[in-house]
């Protein structure tokens, strides 16, 4: 998956909602909070990945992370 972003990312930019989820996928979840904190803070136009990150159990191993449930309430305000 990140190899895959990174080739789209050569042709048309790639925002941090997107590269939050291969972090996920890859398992490096402090690259996600981080990722994640600059998605929400600037209203990620890919609002369809935010909204997939709060609903789906891959997540999961973030959820006993305070910021993330933080994060995961100011997803969709």
């Amino acid at each position: 998956l990140v190899d895959a972003l990174q080739v789209r990312a050569r042709a048309t930019p790639v925002g941090e909602a997107l590269w939050a989820l291969a972090d996920i996928a890859a398992g490096d979840y402090e690259q996600a909070l981080q990722r994640l904190r600059i998605a929400v803070a600037e209203q990620a136009p890919e609002r369809a990945a935010l909204a997939e990150i709060k609903a789906n159990p891959y997540a999961d191993p973030l959820l006993e992370a305070p910021a993330f449930r933080e994060l995961r309430e100011r997803i969709g305000r």
